[in-house]
């Protein structure tokens, strides 16, 4: 419960002073928080094990998936340089 009193003022007050690239930081946040609490669950409650090799074996196919785009989202997003326009 204090994670959630922390989160999300944290994610109003992000998505306010960034705002759409505040609000996107806000949403992973709070992705992560519930992540971690199911696998202390599954883990701690069920005696469930992580395999590694496995949750390596998806995020080199996630990176992988995401390298092409990169250079794309580099040069044609001016919108992420928000701090450069005061706003």
């Amino acid at each position: 419960m204090t994670i959630l009193t922390i989160l999300l003022p944290s994610a109003a007050i992000m998505a306010w002073l960034y705002r759409v690239p505040g609000l996107i930081v806000a949403l992973v946040l709070s992705s992560l928080v519930s992540i971690v609490l199911g696998l202390g669950l599954a883990t701690g409650k069920y005696g469930m094990r992580i395999s590694l090799r496995g949750s390596l074996a998806a995020l080199l196919a996630a990176v992988t998936s995401a390298l092409p785009i990169l250079p794309l989202v580099h040069y044609s997003c001016g919108w992420l340089h928000f701090n450069e326009s005061g706003g």
